[in-house]
C-alpha cells in the first residue's frame, strides 16, 4: 500500500484481512463494502513518452527532466479541459508519464487527441493508449482494473510515437456517442496473458486536432464572458 492510497482503502484492506481469519462470509462483506466504495466505471488515459530512455540519453538527465515536466503539464492540461483527474501515483513521479481517469470515453479520447496536439512541436513523441471497464478507482490516488492493464498495455508496450490505441469498447461508445470526428477503422490485435485482444489506431489529423482544441478555448472565453458581472456606472450620492 503506497502512501498515495486514501485512508479509507488502508482502513478497509486491513479489516478485509482480519476477515479472511473469521471466514469466507466474512470475506465477502469485506469485499462488498470495498466494492460499493471504490468500484467506478472509468475511461483510462495512459500517455506515454516514447522510447523516454533513448530520449534521456541523447539529450542528459537535465534537459530530459525539463521535457518531463513540459509533457506533464501539457498532457495534465488536456485532461482537466476535458473534466478528467490525473492519478497521482503517475502524477507524482519523475517519468515520461501520466494516466487519468474520465468518466466519458469521448471526453478521454478528446484528451489524447489535445495532448498529442499540445506536445507537437516538443522534441518528443508520445505513446497513448486507452481503456474502459469498472476498475478500482482510489479517489484518483491510484487505481486498478482491466481498464488500467490494457491501457498501459496500448500506450506503453504496443504504441509506437504518437500513436493512440484504444480497446473495442471505447471505440464502441465513443461511435454510439458521437462528437468525435477522427477515423477509428485501423484494427490491429495485441496479445496479452496469451489472449488475443483487438484494439483500434485512431487517425489523427493536425486540423481536426486544432479545430477540437480552438473551439474548446472559444467556448471557455465565451462562458467566461457571460457570467462576469458587467460594471455600471458608480452613482454619486
Amino acid at each position: 500500500i503506497n502512501s498515495e492510497e486514501p485512508n479509507d482503502f488502508v482502513s478497509m484492506i486491513q479489516a478485509r484481512q482480519l476477515a479472511q481469519i473469521q471466514g469466507p462470509a466474512a470475506v465477502q462483506t469485506a469485499d462488498a463494502a470495498m466494492n460499493a466504495r471504490f468500484t467506478k466505471r472509468k475511461a483510462v488515459l495512459v500517455i506515454e513518452m516514447f522510447e523516454q530512455a533513448e530520449v534521456a540519453a541523447e539529450h542528459g538527465v537535465l534537459p530530459f527532466i525539463d521535457m518531463v515536466l513540459t509533457m506533464k503539464n501539457k498532457c495534465r492540461m488536456a485532461v482537466k479541459h476535458r473534466g478528467g483527474k490525473c492519478v497521482r501515483s503517475i502524477e507524482t513521479k519523475i517519468i515520461g508519464q501520466i494516466m487519468a481517469l474520465f468518466d466519458s470515453p469521448t471526453d478521454c479520447m478528446r484528451a489524447a487527441i489535445e495532448a498529442r496536439y499540445r506536445c507537437r512541436e516538443e522534441d518528443f513523441e508520445l505513446a497513448i493508449g486507452v481503456g474502459f471497464t469498472e476498475i478500482l478507482d482510489l479517489d484518483s490516488c491510484n487505481c486498478f482494473g482491466d481498464a488500467v492493464n490494457m491501457a498501459f498495455k496500448l500506450g506503453e508496450d504496443t504504441a509506437k510515437g504518437n500513436e493512440i490505441l484504444i480497446t473495442e469498447n471505447v471505440r464502441n461508445s465513443v461511435v454510439e456517442t458521437g462528437g468525435f470526428p477522427f477515423k477509428m477503422e485501423d484494427e490491429r490485435v495485441v496479445e496479452l496473458s496469451g489472449i488475443s485482444i483487438k484494439h483500434w489506431n485512431v487517425e489523427y489529423d493536425e486540423w481536426k486536432a486544432e479545430e477540437l482544441v480552438e473551439s474548446l478555448a472559444a467556448r471557455t472565453a465565451a462562458h467566461t464572458n457571460s457570467s462576469s458581472p458587467s460594471k455600471g456606472k458608480r452613482m454619486d450620492a
